[in-house]
């Protein structure tokens, strides 16, 4: 191997390390128990089936959660385009010093428009907050 190629596996390692065991072995394991039967108290059965995904597929709740998922969405995508495209009309054609306009635009983009972003929004205690 050349050095670079070294070096570049040695940057790679500690995420390697991190994403392997934490990430990508669960996920692994729940997609292979996804395709057996279970026993109705946590316990596997070794026995193929696809029922799972039928039940999960033609369940009247799935559908509704996908429905209330893709409204949530468009709302955000809906609001995140007016609210952007009026704070960039605004640093474009009403602030006249570029400067300015450069420190508000990244002002807004650390602190969020509403001046303190979600953090200091008084949204505690609705289960919005993590950390």
């Amino acid at each position: 191997m050349q050095r670079s190629n070294v070096s570049a596996w040695l940057y790679v390692t500690p995420l390697m390390l991190v994403l392997v065991p934490f990430f990508l072995l669960p996920t692994l394991v729940v997609l292979v128990a996804s395709f057996f039967e279970t026993d109705g108290f946590g316990g596997l059965l070794p026995t193929f089936t696809l029922a799972n995904y039928v039940d999960v597929l033609t369940s009247t709740q799935t559908f509704l959660l996908y429905v209330t998922t893709l409204k949530f969405a468009i709302l955000t995508w809906l609001f995140t385009l007016i609210i952007g495209f009026l704070v960039a009309y605004f640093l474009v054609f009403h602030v006249k010093n570029q400067l300015l306009a450069i420190g508000l635009f990244a002002h807004l983009g650390r602190a969020g428009v509403g001046g303190g972003g979600f953090a200091r929004s008084g949204r505690y205690g609705l289960g919005l907050e993590h950390g």
